[in-house]
């Protein structure tokens, strides 16, 4: 069924996530095609401890049959689902979703993604809107969300939305909000051999319309998967460096390119931009300077699609 204004009060206990044999297949759009990425649960051997509490790992499958760990989450009843990144640290956490907030609440250091994983940052956001979406057996909470300045990069006050039981619709599992040259949006998501989600189109922008489906079968990456390259293979060398290092990258096409670095904070300390360059491989020197010792993100948007390096400075 559709969503409808939210009319009551929520109980205090929330459906958690799955924790085994599940799949979230987010689409990515560009000018350079679509791109299918799957986050999955494995049907054994999910479980972890991390700091004395239980996790589930995640693994993530792209443009390869293989299902690298990229992390792992716990979700609790009382709405809260909290992560721990594999990179840059596998003891860390970090909030993901809410549920138990309301209109007008502010939710502090959420955890933020460039597609398919890599973690941003923790940032504020603020509740816009709460719905409900009524199954036949079921009332989940859905929360429309937006970004409290300081801003992530490449944010352009798109919505975040969190549905109960089944994650983020900008990504599945992660929060996914990049839009413009390129958009994120969960395309399925099943549980066992059932389907409860799918979107087959997005943009930026998501509707009071969103419905679940429970219908038989599992979430699979479209034949397609191939059509579209991730990103123009960005490194970086040496890495970790000291006063230099230098970003390699390869394009398939004539590109516009820029060329940003973050800090951890999602604070811009790098820019550049270069106009037609020629298909091959392309060198970058960044010399950070002043900046501090640490952890830095590298972002390549070209017409090839989005590319993410991290580099660490010592």
């Amino acid at each position: 069924m559709l969503l409808s204004g939210v009319t009551s009060t929520y109980a205090q206990s929330y459906h958690t996530l799955p924790d085994s044999n599940a799949t979230w297949i987010f689409t990515d759009a560009s000018s350079a095609g679509h791109g299918y990425f799957e986050h999955g649960l494995d049907e054994h051997q999910n479980d972890t401890v991390i700091n004395a509490k239980a996790y589930i790992k995640m693994f993530y499958r792209g443009l390869t049959d293989q299902y690298p760990y990229v992390g792992a989450f716990r979700s609790n009843t009382d709405g809260k689902t909290y992560y721990v990144p594999h990179f840059p640290s596998d003891t860390v956490e970090y909030l993901l979703f809410d549920l138990s907030a309301n209109m007008g609440d502010t939710v502090k250091d959420v955890a933020l993604h460039i597609y398919p994983h890599d973690f941003v940052g923790a940032f504020d956001l603020t509740v816009d809107t709460v719905r409900q979406v009524i199954t036949n057996s079921d009332t989940l909470k859905c929360l429309y969300l937006s970004v409290i300045d300081s801003f992530p990069p490449y944010y352009a006050y798109e919505t975040v939305v969190w549905l109960e039981s089944v994650g983020s619709l900008n990504g599945g599992i992660f929060n996914l909000y990049m839009c413009g040259l390129n958009v994120d949006w969960l395309r399925c998501m099943s549980v066992d051999d059932t389907i409860r989600y799918f979107n087959l189109w997005g943009d930026c922008h998501f509707m009071d319309s969103i419905g679940l489906i429970y219908e038989q079968g599992v979430c699979e990456l479209p034949v397609s998967i191939a059509e579209r390259r991730e990103g123009s293979q960005l490194s970086a060398y040496p890495n970790p460096f000291t006063t230099s290092t230098t970003l390699e990258y390869e394009l398939y096409t004539i590109c516009n390119i820029q060329y940003t670095v973050y800090n951890m904070m999602g604070e811009m300390v790098f820019y550049s931009q270069e106009n037609m360059l020629p298909p091959g491989r392309h060198t970058l020197t960044w010399s950070p300077g002043h900046l501090p010792a640490g952890l830095y993100y590298g972002v390549l948007r070209s017409g090839d699609g989005v590319s993410v390096v991290k580099m660490v400075k010592e």
